[in-house]
């Protein structure tokens, strides 16, 4: 069996209104200056998105995150055979610009 690297793709695992929800609970400057949150730079100084860090107990949606942790388990059973427990505890959100990947940018407006 191919691991695929241990990667699991959960296509519609959000719906557009829970999209929009997140966007405009997370997209503030308080969210991405505080202690939990920053600017991530590309290599030439531009700025590549925003982020906050979120805990995994506060996040709206953690029932789906924990049904598609639940599909992970299934599809990679391996990773429960580890030496010791894992758990994820922290999810991250990032801002991008409207059109905008790692490697390209088209607009001036903030999306995910």
């Amino acid at each position: 069996m191919i691991n695929e690297n241990f990667v699991l793709t959960v296509d519609n695992i959000f719906t557009k209104e829970d999209c929009e929800k997140l966007i405009n609970l997370y997209n503030n400057n308080d969210n991405f200056e505080s202690k939990h949150g920053g600017i991530h730079k590309n290599p030439d100084g531009s700025i590549g998105y925003h982020f906050v860090d979120i805990d995994i107990n506060l996040f709206l949606y953690s029932h789906k995150i924990n049904n598609a942790l639940d599909l992970y388990r299934k599809k990679y059973p391996e990773v429960d055979m580890t030496s010791s427990i894992w758990s994820l505890t922290t999810l991250r959100f990032k801002l991008f610009k409207k059109g905008k990947t790692q490697s390209y940018k088209i607009k001036n407006r903030w999306n995910f």
